[in-house]
């Protein structure tokens, strides 16, 4: 049915046709608008990104630049997450190469999950079991609890009073501290 003589004047439409916004009845929606079957009616895609969508508003099958498709949603999103990329020419997040590579393009992983290290499009385990960050494989930046990064030999070590001691004469801090320890003993034998 319509409410002026143009086609653009409808306000219903005959069996399996739609009604877009604008008042015309078509056999397909176009662009950004979804075919609802529940009252044949063209309706916009709820992301503002959303070229096309389908069985709901909010379920897109392609998006505009500057978004990506994020397949598992059927959502448009500015940023891809972790573990993913932006193609640029399909316009949809691609999962990196390596399950362990959190931020990739299409040919190179830029920076691992913890307690692995990045070199090309690839994850490399760290060789010290204790090491939480890695640049390469034998050198360790980082350390999980209870354990300190040797900078010199770039592995982890169990934290003690030992290497405590052995960074602070390697320092210079060594000698006032064990002159002041071996004072205060035998001050507190004196005392007593």
């Amino acid at each position: 049915s319509c409410v002026g003589p143009n086609e653009s004047n409808c306000t219903s439409c005959k069996s399996n046709q739609f009604l877009t916004p604008d008042g015309y009845c078509v056999d397909d929606c176009p662009g950004n608008l979804f075919q609802n079957i529940e009252n044949y009616k063209c309706e916009e895609c709820e992301n503002e990104y959303c070229l096309k969508c389908e069985e709901s508003a909010s379920r897109c099958l392609s998006c505009d630049e500057p978004s990506f498709l994020r397949t598992s949603t059927s959502e448009c999103v500015l940023e891809c997450p972790e573990g993913y990329y932006g193609n640029l020419e399909s316009r949809t997040c691609e999962p990196c190469s390596n399950p362990n590579c959190i931020e990739c393009d299409k040919e190179q992983c830029y920076t691992c999950r913890d307690r692995y290290y990045a070199s090309g499009e690839d994850c490399y385990l760290c060789s010290d079991e204790n090491c939480l960050k890695c640049e390469q494989k034998g050198k360790c930046n980082a350390c999980i609890d209870g354990f300190t990064v040797n900078i010199e030999a770039g592995s982890c070590s169990k934290f003690s009073i030992g290497i405590l001691m052995g960074i602070l004469f390697s320092i210079g801090f060594g000698p006032a501290i064990l002159f002041g320890t071996i004072y205060s003993v035998i001050y507190y034998k004196k005392r007593r």
